[in-house]
């Protein structure tokens, strides 16, 4: 009886020093029992709106990661959409002779609107 209780511990020492150093393998994550949240942002009253939902332990991590993932989409997509706009309002502005870098509307601003010569009055 005394060797069996031995044996038993020191395979409780043993499995318990392996599980420590790592060799007792990983908690195995199960999907989702709810269903799926989907969020596809369009605009900034999108994104003001969203509530993530709930878990157990704070908020759900699918839902958060797929809602970042998805305001991730919608800045790059805008951030592509202004630097697109950037250069072609640069190259539409810029005219003929002048590089599209500098643009040139505070040029053609001052030779477009230049002030009348003042005429002389009559009694003068």
């Amino acid at each position: 009886m005394v060797i069996v209780l031995a044996l038993a511990a020191a395979a409780i020492v043993i499995a318990t020093s392996l599980t420590a150093k790592g060799f007792g393998g990983e908690m195995v994550r199960f999907p989702r029992d709810a269903p799926e949240f989907s969020f596809r942002p369009r605009s900034s009253a999108d994104l003001l709106s969203l509530e993530l939902p709930m878990s157990l332990f704070g908020f759900s991590e699918h839902a958060t990661a797929g809602a970042l993932n998805a305001v991730g989409r919608l800045l790059a997509a805008r951030e592509a959409e202004i630097e697109y706009l950037k250069s072609e309002l640069g190259r539409l502005s810029a005219r003929p002779g002048q590089n599209a870098g500098t643009g040139g509307t505070a040029d053609h601003r001052e030779a477009d609107h230049q002030e009348p010569a003042t005429r002389a009055e009559p009694g003068s």
